[in-house]
């Protein structure tokens, strides 16, 4: 447990910053042994690098941060547990709407729904996201594209594993550098989807230019 004192250096954040997050709802209340002693759990130090995270490089709001934090099941005593779910709320948002709901807003039928779950390009879930619903549109109307779809699906798991593999072995020596989870979060959400689109606009320029090799 931590003082206000030592959450401020901890943090690097300032202590009215930090009254603005206990305030807004940002941050768990402090339990309180005496009447004047306020103690903070140690996993306030990981909310804020996550709210910084989502403030600095994804230009999140303070609003916006506050809905996914109340609305998801980010558990941040696990370090593992909070890289995975944190990720899957900045990707895919907070869910929100029921199978029925999907249904009627995408325009489809169950049976196509679970045609596309079958595939692996939608997943099984009780609740989904607007993004969700932005993808299932555009699916679709993608089937000229399928075969295409199935080998991102399957680069996708494996590549997934090797995330998977690599992101656990840095955690695990997350003690040498406080900005571990930045620095996972930095290179699946940007690096990769930078080096994707990259590499696939080189590739398209080379074979266009001629070269088969």
């Amino acid at each position: 447990m931590l003082k206000m004192n030592e959450l401020v250096r901890l943090s690097g954040e300032s202590k009215s910053t930090l009254i603005y997050y206990l305030n807004d709802g940002l941050l768990p209340q402090p339990q309180r042994p005496k009447p004047n002693v306020a103690l903070y759990d140690e996993k306030c130090l990981e909310i804020i690098k996550f709210i910084r995270y989502l403030q600095n490089s994804l230009y999140y709001s303070i609003s916006q941060i506050k809905a996914i934090l109340t609305g998801s099941t980010i558990n941040f005593d696990d370090s593992i547990d909070m890289i995975i779910n944190s990720l899957e709320v900045v990707s895919v948002g907070n869910k929100e709407f029921s199978v029925k709901e999907v249904l009627q807003k995408s325009k489809i039928s169950l049976q196509k729904l679970q045609a596309l779950q079958t595939l692996e390009l939608i997943r099984v879930d009780d609740f989904y996201s607007q993004k969700d619903i932005e993808i299932i549109d555009i699916l679709i109307k993608s089937e000229q594209t399928l075969e295409l779809l199935k080998h991102y699906v399957k680069s996708a798991k494996a590549l997934a594993k090797l995330e998977n593999k690599i992101g656990v072995e840095i955690l695990q020596e997350q003690h040498k550098n406080s900005n571990t989870h930045q620095i996972i979060f930095d290179t699946v959400l940007k690096v990769k989807p930078y080096i994707f689109s990259n590499h696939t606009l080189l590739e398209n320029k080379r074979i266009h230019n001629g070269d088969k090799s």
